[in-house]
């Protein structure tokens, strides 16, 4: 069965990772910074497959990138 997701909706439940990086696309732009800040050390501190931390990362990374391109990657 499907189900409709809002993403605006998201900002209430207490979720995983996966839908906290979600939720980082619908984040607003002053405060996605610290939001992503805060999922890339999660990702760090609860993924062990290597592989798969630098790819959630990346995801992470290119989603601020995306939401700020006025602000370089170091930013």
């Amino acid at each position: 069965m499907w189900r409709l997701l809002y993403l605006d909706e998201l900002r209430d439940s207490g979720s995983s990772l996966g839908v906290e990086v979600v939720k980082l696309i619908v984040e607003s732009e002053q405060t996605a910074p610290a939001l992503a800040k805060r999922l890339i050390e999660q990702a760090r501190e609860e993924l062990m497959d290597r592989d798969i931390q630098r790819e959630i990362v990346d995801l992470i990374q290119t989603i601020i990138i995306y939401k700020l391109p006025q602000k370089s990657r170091q930013e």
